[in-house]
């Protein structure tokens, strides 16, 4: 057989592959030219059918964040509808207001973290300055309706920058580190007032903080899918709503 032949008999053998393209399971493929050009292919079919299902998992977490972002605004119109702009009122409408932006970036990093890996490093550090951003008017909010403690929204602000500095690092190390702090502002919340309602935002803050810290990305999701990031940071501004809504109420 000469050289000819051979690579007849090679392109009936490819032929065949992509024929039967659905049964494959894995193909390796390097050639080298005289002149130094290289042709590589590789596929693996476990490889592929994860990153079909994390593009999947990237847009039904958009979409959640798309939903939280929904919701919030309807407690925004809420709330300023039912109170004056006192002092306490631009607090809860600035936390409203940057819990949504903390949600419309979640939603853009989540489409764009399978396939734009720069991209999403850029947009995973601003999602991060905004959550700190939220979390800390989030906290003073609280304070500033139950014990009105300047020493404690000077700790909650110190907390926050804190995490901001860690997360800014941009190093896995950093980023663990910084949910860690946001696990102690739960903490730190939960300490300062024991209403109900401050107590769920207290332990979805401390749960959601230390799933991060403690698990990679990819296992901190509910049904292979959800991540928590999401879930529970929904929670606590819910729970935030619902603790100004029971102020309401008890006046």
């Amino acid at each position: 057989m000469n050289k000819k032949e051979v690579f007849e008999s090679f392109k009936s053998r490819i032929e065949e592959i992509v024929n039967h393209y659905d049964e494959v399971e894995e193909i390796k493929f390097y050639a080298l030219l005289k002149n130094g050009t290289r042709f590589n292919f590789d596929f693996d079919i476990a490889r592929f059918e994860m990153a079909k299902k994390k593009e999947v998992n990237s847009v039904v977490n958009g979409v959640c964040d798309i939903i939280a972002a929904l919701a919030t605004i309807a407690m925004l119109a809420i709330s300023t509808i039912q109170n004056s702009l006192s002092t306490q009122m631009i607090l809860e409408t600035l936390t409203y207001s940057f819990f949504i932006l903390f949600s419309v970036m979640s939603s853009i990093y989540h489409l764009f973290s399978v396939n734009h890996q720069r991209t999403s490093r850029v947009l995973l550090l601003v999602r991060q300055f905004i959550l700190n951003v939220t979390i800390f008017l989030l906290t003073a909010t609280v304070v500033k309706a139950t014990s009105d403690s300047v020493l404690l929204t000077l700790t909650f602000l110190l907390l926050s920058v804190l995490s901001l500095f860690l997360s800014l690092l941009a190093t896995k190390g950093g980023l663990k580190a910084g949910n860690i702090i946001i696990s102690i502002i739960g903490l730190v919340l939960v300490f300062s007032n024991q209403d109900l309602y401050i107590v769920f935002i207290s332990l979805s803050l401390i749960i959601n903080g230390l799933l991060n810290a403690i698990f990679d990305s990819d296992k901190t999701k509910i049904a292979g899918t959800i991540k928590t990031t999401s879930l529970f940071y929904l929670l606590s501004i819910l729970f935030f709503f619902l603790f100004f809504e029971h102020l309401l109420i008890a006046l």
